[in-house]
């Protein structure tokens, strides 16, 4: 439909992810660092040489998937917000209560079904 309308339709983080995964395992390179750690990144911490360390770039982006929908929801605020890094910074109270208020101050402000323009909202103001 998008190569019909000449559109552009925007992937969601999840299907971003999904998208990178698929990137990672089709690289055929012996010397290729990934680095993705731009704010508009959502896997801040997705670093490695693909050829030596593809299966700890796949399993960050695993290690997003695997998480139940409300924990990703919960992770895209964050990192959008600047607060998280990488999927660990979840275990830390004080960063995931701080992202626990960004969702509720999103649902408040956007409700479920604009959800995902209000984490896009987040992420503008780094642009």
């Amino acid at each position: 439909e998008a190569f019909d309308t000449g559109r552009l339709t925007v992937m969601d983080d999840v299907e971003t992810v999904e998208e990178i995964k698929t990137f990672i395992s089709a690289l055929d390179v012996t010397r290729t660092r990934l680095v993705s750690d731009h704010i508009l990144n959502l896997l801040g911490d997705l670093e490695g040489d693909v050829a030596t360390e593809r299966e700890l770039l796949l399993g960050k982006c695993d290690e997003f998937l695997a998480l139940p929908k409300g924990e990703q929801r919960l992770y895209m605020a964050g990192r959008r917000a600047g607060l998280l890094e990488s999927v660990a910074d979840l275990d830390h109270p004080s960063l995931r209560a701080r992202a626990q208020e960004v969702v509720r101050e999103l649902l408040t402000n956007y409700g479920e079904d604009d959800f995902a323009r209000g984490v896009r909202g987040l992420m503008e103001r780094f642009v």
